[in-house]
């Protein structure tokens, strides 16, 4: 009776550890291909459970363990767990979009102060694992052929953009370039252009241009007064008040001020 009942306690325990919820509020990136462990012996024995690919965001858990010299933690990811070096992680990090160009790139320095360069620039709009600095500083952590073997860390002042509208557009702009420029389909491209919905984009306006349609513009159009008998009238000559009535370039209509007041 003794060991049933130590049975169905065990059996608790396991159930209500199986319940525990991961934290999901210490965020942190990865910007290199980063393995992941399934514990100890995985880690010791280097047999890699998955490797997480550069531009994920994965949750830090409070555990950790060390090898040798190398303290690896507990990251959630993906409904798994699992133990990666931390630090190869930017704890406290996000992703975001840069927005850049072969004749305005960014240089990424590998000091907080900005004076030493690593070499390093991006020039084309892409996404990706920084965490916001003080005074307009952001830090990164990026690939760099210099070393294959391990992430690089860096820093650079430039804007990023992270709400998650423009997120969605730059998810779709790049999967829609990718199919325009490598399968030849540019079908996904053009509709992304007629869409919309993200007109208000910084990121749209930035590859597209500026939406040519969908808005009233400043002007209108002019219009001519005449009399009963079918004469050429001008502000002057017509009497009393009136209401100048406007037909606007996208063709709504509205009414003005009053002019021609006695």
């Amino acid at each position: 009776m003794k060991i049933f009942s130590a049975l169905v306690v065990l059996l608790l325990f396991c159930v209500a550890c199986s319940d525990v919820k991961p934290d999901m509020s210490k965020p942190a990136v990865v910007g290199f291909p980063t393995p992941m462990f399934d514990g100890m012996i995985g880690a010791v024995q280097g047999q890699v459970m998955k490797t997480l690919s550069p531009q994920t965001l994965v949750y830090v858990q409070n555990a950790t363990l060390t090898v040798g010299d190398q303290e690896y933690v507990k990251i959630f990811w993906n409904d798994t767990t699992g133990y990666v070096p931390r630090s190869w992680l930017l704890e406290d990090g996000r992703l975001g979009v840069v927005d850049c160009t072969e004749a305005n790139p960014i240089e990424i320095f590998d000091d907080e102060q900005l004076k030493s360069p690593s070499g390093k620039t991006m020039s084309e709009m892409q996404l990706i694992a920084y965490k916001e600095m003080p005074n307009g500083l952001s830090k990164i952590v990026y690939m760099y052929e210099k070393d294959g073997a391990r992430p690089w860390f860096g820093y650079f002042r430039h804007p990023v953009t992270s709400d998650s509208a423009s997120m969605a557009f730059f998810n779709l702009y790049y999967e829609a370039f990718r199919l325009k420029r490598y399968e030849n389909n540019p079908e996904p491209y053009e509709a992304l252009k007629r869409d919309d919905r993200f007109n208000n984009i910084a990121l749209r306006a930035s590859v597209f241009g500026l939406p040519t349609s969908g808005a009233a513009s400043a002007g209108h159009t002019e219009m001519k007064w005449v009399d009963a008998n079918g004469n050429e009238l001008t502000g002057d000559n017509i009497p009393g008040q009136f209401i100048l009535h406007y037909i606007w370039d996208d063709d709504t209509e509205s009414d003005g001020n009053h002019l021609g007041d006695d």
